[in-house]
């Protein structure tokens, strides 16, 4: 029964607008639009995983100097697009060090970038512990103070969006 229609009236005339014979849809609900973008967001990593994990795919080369690592880390990544970012492995290399970079180098870049001789320290002004535990850190309120800290915290952001990426830990 389809309330406010006559009775015996089919489902594909109940679904029609009474005044201009449109299809009558309902927006689609929360669990439509959710599976929807899980279904985008797969499809995502995998065009993702099949574009980085080819042979030829070009990699995303960042040569840094440990004497200025977040100077020269952060002169390497700025001018770099994110899409650039995102697609491409990431391969870091140490200036007057040989080495291949089969993950091991780039786990070593970012401990000694985000530890507590790194970004993570006070006299840098980004970023304190929090008071629970030694192991947490937050955003220094008077972080602002810092006159290129919009750039930085851009870097840190890049950095760790690389890191999710990658699966760095």
């Amino acid at each position: 029964v389809v309330f406010g229609l006559p009775p015996g009236t089919g489902a594909e005339q109940a679904a029609r607008c009474p005044h201009c014979s449109a299809v009558n849809r309902q927006p689609p609900t929360f669990t439509t639009k959710f599976a929807q973008f899980q279904a985008r967001m797969t499809e995502e990593r995998r065009q993702l995983q099949r574009q980085r994990k080819s042979r030829n795919s070009p990699k995303l080369e960042v040569l840094v100097s440990r004497d200025a690592l977040i100077q020269s880390s952060m002169a390497a990544l700025a001018e770099l697009p994110g899409h650039t970012i995102r697609m491409r492995p990431l391969v870091v290399k140490f200036s007057g060090e040989e080495g291949l970079d089969q993950g091991g180098v780039t786990r070593e870049w970012v401990d000694v970038l985000f530890s507590e001789n790194g970004l993570l320290d006070e006299t840098w002004g980004l970023f304190r512990k929090a008071d629970t535990n030694d192991y947490t850190y937050i955003i220094n309120p008077s972080s602002s103070s810092s006159p290129d800290y919009k750039a930085i915290f851009s870097f840190v952001g890049k950095v760790l969006a690389k890191c999710l990426c990658d699966g760095v830990t």
